[in-house]
């Protein structure tokens, strides 16, 4: 019985064995360091390839939006190829509130899709119009790639280096560790708030691919995102295109992991250098920090302020102080709630509670 022809990922698995093994017998370090660049570039594709069959072959949804298994194929040749011929098209929808338009359910709904493997815009488009919005690619098969690289870009630079649960699938699913973090905090006297969603406006495509590094050098994976950052994206009603600043596309888990790297880089790593051992977290734009009657340091607004403007960044702050009865919604639907004896606890709200900007 003959053998068919190689796989896509037996000749990446035969090229890597070649170019390990030319690394190593290779006698000159320019010669090395080709190799070496060469292998860094077939291990990103390898991933990136197994990780949009993973999700295809995974779950049926992607068949019922209508991906075919040629589709697949040809995606996977892209790929091989440096994926060349990146053109996907944005198309952004906004729905209403009231007669005709959507329940609250039928939102909190849409702001899951992302996890579904949508695009899903939780946050307003920049001179966009109404929220809440969808906005997502033309073809199913370029939201398929997005949710393929949001998954790598997670599991790389989230999960391994933030020592995070590895069965991680959805960046959604970090607000649970969030909000676990502050439950049962004890002994604090003070704890800030501070919502960056401002901040937003100001990270445009060029800053935040001058701020994260630790994308240039992932070959074909840093070739679609840098292409991703400056996608146009078109009004679904009219196909005109919509301004959006220079901000980078705001549609998804992909957008969101990004944006999120990109203030672990500015402003996580700011407040951790001027605050050793501080009770810290951040769920996507939504901060906490807490002084305890340990600390040293002088925690308060001023300060905050302080590093915002060092960063170039905005957000709106609170303040909660242990005796003065503090509790703060924030805006992911639940609450933090200081008691008077410097317990920290975070009750749940039900959907439908947390009222949005809606008018």
């Amino acid at each position: 019985m003959g053998r068919n022809q190689p796989t896509y990922q037996e000749e990446e698995m035969m090229t890597t064995f070649c170019i390990i093994s030319k690394v190593f017998i290779g006698s000159r370090s320019n010669h090395n360091v080709t190799f070496r660049r060469r292998f860094h570039g077939s291990f990103w594709k390898l991933q990136l390839i197994n990780e949009v069959r993973r999700l295809y072959n995974s779950n049926d949804m992607w068949r019922e939006r209508g991906v075919l298994p040629e589709e697949i194929d040809t995606m996977v040749s892209h790929i091989h190829e440096g994926y060349s011929s990146f053109h996907p098209k944005l198309v952004y929808k906004t729905y209403k509130y009231g007669r005709g338009g959507m329940t609250l359910q039928e939102h909190f709904t849409l702001e899951r899709q992302d996890e579904l493997g949508y695009c899903c815009a939780r946050r307003p488009l920049i001179n966009a119009g109404d929220w809440p919005c969808m906005a997502a690619p033309s073809l199913p098969i370029d939201v398929l790639l997005f949710k393929a690289l949001a998954n790598i870009l997670m599991r790389e630079f989230l999960v391994i280096r933030n020592n995070l649960p590895s069965r991680l699938f959805y960046y959604n699913e970090m607000l649970d560790y969030h909000q676990r973090f502050w439950d049962g905090q004890s002994g604090v006297e003070k704890i800030v708030c501070v919502d960056l969603s401002h901040s937003i406006r100001y990270v445009s495509t060029e800053r935040l691919w001058n701020t994260l590094k630790c994308l240039h050098n992932l070959g074909v994976i840093s070739h679609i995102l840098k292409e991703f950052l400056s996608l146009p994206i078109y009004n679904a009603a009219t196909n005109l295109q919509i301004p959006h600043s220079n901000c980078i596309p705001l549609i998804g888990e992909l957008s969101d992991v990004l944006l999120h790297l990109f203030f672990q880089h500015q402003f996580d790593r700011e407040v951790l250098s001027r605050y050793e051992g501080v009770l810290y977290t951040r769920w996507d734009t939504n901060v906490l920090l807490a002084s305890t009657r340990y600390d040293s340091y002088h925690l308060d607004r001023p300060q905050i302020l302080d590093i915002l403007r060092h960063v170039n960044l905005s957000g709106f702050i609170s303040v909660i102080e242990r005796g003065g009865g503090g509790m703060h919604v924030n805006p992911e639907k639940s609450q933090i709630f200081l008691s008077a004896d410097g317990d920290v606890s975070i009750p749940q709200l039900s959907e439908g509670e947390t009222d949005y900007d809606s008018e």
